[in-house]
């Protein structure tokens, strides 16, 4: 019994340890700088692409972790529903979350697809044994996951600009003379 726990207690910790990795924390550290920071300051065709490439690694890896057995239908669920959140097709539960007040958006472009490439590069990763050069510490873990999940739902918004009209209707006359102006001042 204690070689059978033993060796079940190997398999969660050999799974576990996939959350340490340096391309899975390079990617989830990649997809919280860009949708922070990145795209607010240089928006252009590269801070859109890179938040896809990041996800997509990070977020089928995130959730095999969890259940590794699952993994295969983890990455292809995940492509399935990247193509759906880019399409067209997504469009009713954007109107439902707006019409609550509830800030999800995302632009349809179909050469987000091609972010589609990195799950195969991402499953290889994940598939491979983990060398074990350094412990990792136990508390860490709660950090990585809580980071994983703030970076897969914090996504950036839109900038919201809008016009506010300032126009006036209030008037004053400077061309006064000093008398007229002691005069209303008393």
């Amino acid at each position: 019994i204690a070689k059978t726990v033993g060796n079940n207690y190997k398999k969660i910790v050999t799974k576990e340890k996939h959350l340490y990795r340096i391309l899975f924390l390079a990617s989830i550290s990649t997809l919280l700088i860009n949708d922070l920071y990145l795209k607010y300051e240089y928006h252009n065709y590269l801070t859109g692409k890179l938040s896809d490439f990041a996800g997509l690694f990070a977020f089928p890896y995130f959730f095999s972790c969890f259940f590794p057995k699952k993994a295969k239908s983890i990455y292809f669920l995940s492509g399935f529903l990247f193509i759906f959140w880019k399409s067209e097709f997504s469009q009713p539960i954007f109107d439902f979350a707006h019409s609550y007040g509830i800030g999800v958006n995302r632009t349809v472009d179909y050469w987000d697809l091609i972010a589609l490439l990195i799950l195969p590069i991402s499953y290889k990763y994940w598939k491979t044994d983990v060398k074990e050069n350094l412990r990792p510490k136990r508390f860490f873990k709660p950090i990585i996951i809580f980071m994983s999940c703030f970076a897969f739902v914090a996504t950036s918004l839109p900038k919201h600009i809008e016009d506010i009209p300032a126009k006036s209707e209030f008037k004053t006359d400077v061309s006064s003379e000093f008398n007229t102006v002691k005069r209303k001042l008393h």
